[in-house]
């Protein structure tokens, strides 16, 4: 049955991102909640269903989505209409594994115009009905569990969100994200030099590995290159274990702000790296928290503790 004769049924889009912006949906497999940007019209309505493809090293559908609130321009952001870009909130299931392009690309459905076929030149594109609908069929075989939820999606069930900040919308990017800031830099090299005044951490050392970098840590994985913000010793474990800390100022869910696919992505970097050598935890430290961000960490397992400015934490870690 084709989407169309299905009252009020949703629209179906690709939204297609890079490793950088995707890759934490093929380390952690829990449900989430975030900022996105709508197509460039800002056509995309609460309700509509996303297919999540990665580039670049990825090649991949990674999660489908559904979106959680009508786009709204980043007007506050931007004082140019030229420059504004259309953001939302969406409800993403990751996939229980990436579905390459090719797969994809070799169904039935996959015809040329169908909105499924060689993602490039947009970050969006729509999908039409037909495709949506082969691309349920095609999940269900596949994956389906996920192909339940974007059933239950496509039929307008499940509920949404509760409280979330859409005037932040009109903030989303107010300026591009930079490696780090000069303020987050200072707060890092406070917090490490106090975690390390309390003898029950240490920096890193030569004999450790081949680069003992504490402060901005380099990693490699299929996103590119990245940096810790802090990599110490945990001297209190009886097993040799590594503390890998995400900082922030303000940790929400704006892409530019949001420290939760940093550090599924920095945790499951270390974790490839230096395993069974080193265990690995991670932690985020910010001066403020997003209700979305406490609930997100709360839900995913992730641990949180406050700093104020001087770098001192809130409580004990």
């Amino acid at each position: 049955m084709s989407l169309d004769t299905v009252s009020g049924a949703p629209r179906g889009w690709r939204v297609i991102a890079g490793p950088e912006s995707l890759l934490q949906y093929t380390l952690d497999r829990r449900p989430a909640i975030g900022m996105w940007t709508a197509d460039r019209s800002g056509r995309m309505r609460r309700g509509d269903v996303l297919l999540m493809y990665g580039t670049k090293r990825l090649q991949s559908y990674v999660a489908i989505a559904r979106v959680c609130c009508d786009p709204r321009p980043n007007d506050r952001a931007q004082r140019l209409k030229k420059n504004r870009e259309w953001w939302m909130y969406v409800q993403v299931q990751p996939l229980g594994s990436p579905i390459p392009r090719a797969e994809v690309e070799s169904q039935t459905f996959a015809v040329p115009g169908s909105g499924v076929r060689t993602p490039a030149g947009s970050r969006s594109n729509s999908v039409s009905s037909e495709a949506l609908t082969g691309f349920r069929s095609f999940l269900a075989r596949r994956d389906p569990p996920t192909s339940r939820r974007l059933e239950m999606w496509i039929a307008g069930r499940g509920r949404y969100p509760p409280e979330l900040a859409t005037e932040e919308l009109r903030w989303a990017e107010w300026e591009r994200p930079a490696k780090s800031t000069p303020a987050e830099l200072l707060l890092s090299a406070q917090i490490a030099e106090r975690l390390v005044k309390t003898k029950q951490f240490r920096y890193l050392a030569a004999a450790d590995m081949a680069n003992p970098r504490s402060l901005e840590h380099p990693i490699r994985d299929l996103a590119g290159a990245g940096r810790v913000d802090i990599l110490l010793v945990d001297l209190r474990r009886m097993s040799p274990t590594l503390l890998g800390v995400e900082v922030k100022l303000r940790a929400s869910l704006a892409p530019a702000n949001n420290p939760i696919p940093q550090i599924t992505r920095y945790h499951a970097a270390l974790v490839d790296r230096y395993s069974p050598c080193w265990a690995v935890e991670t932690l985020i430290v910010a001066e403020h928290f997003g209700d979305a961000v406490i609930r997100e960490a709360a839900q995913k397992g992730i641990r949180y503790v406050y700093t104020d400015r001087s770098g001192r934490l809130k409580e004990q870690i």
